[in-house]
């Protein structure tokens, strides 16, 4: 049986372990608000209403009769579907960068997270660094992509540099945790 003592703190405050899991919460949120901030502005800027009224309302009343409207702001469609046909390219363009920056993150933060509290158990210091390091790339990465293509490369040159470190740590310390031998 594995047992981890993790350090207490006698006064309520959050012990070193406890801040690890506040930048795993943190990274979680962000990534869940990454798809408001980012997605859904772009998207209330791309579907509006006179757009899916112009083109594609009688379609759509022809299909639902009881609907007084086209489904607002482009539900379903995520950027390469049905409501997308008719953006120009550069509405189309820009949607679907708002979509890859939030579904990048979505990819990657079941991964992040699993390493961030595996990791916290023995480095947790470094790991909190290395989460907020993660959480900042992932901030510059949105921004810079928002703006261009090849803005997206400062951010993500960190949080994939802030990922490994978190991956090396994870191996450092199930090694350690599955009492093999040190080398």
């Amino acid at each position: 049986m594995i047992t981890i003592d993790l350090p207490s703190s006698q006064d309520g405050s959050l012990n070193e372990y406890g801040y690890v899991l506040l930048v795993a919460l943190w990274m979680t949120f962000q990534c869940y608000m990454t798809g408001f901030v980012v997605v859904e502005y772009k998207r209330a800027k791309t579907y509006t209403e006179d757009y899916l009224k112009k083109h594609y309302w009688e379609e759509h009343h022809a299909a639902y009769p009881k609907d007084k409207m086209v489904p607002k702001f482009g539900y379903p469609d995520m950027g390469c579907g049905y409501y997308s046909s008719k953006l120009s390219y550069k509405q189309w363009f820009e949607f679907n960068i708002a979509q890859r920056i939030h579904q990048n993150f979505l990819e990657q933060i079941i991964i992040v997270v699993l390493l961030t509290l595996v990791a916290g158990l023995q480095y947790p210091a470094l790991t909190v660094y290395l989460g907020i390091a993660y959480s900042v790339g992932r901030l510059i990465n949105a921004l810079g992509y928002s703006k261009k293509v090849a803005g997206r490369l400062p951010g993500l040159a960190i949080f994939n540099t802030s990922l490994f470190g978190l991956l090396i740590l994870s191996l450092k310390t199930l090694w350690t945790l599955s009492n093999a031998p040190k080398i």
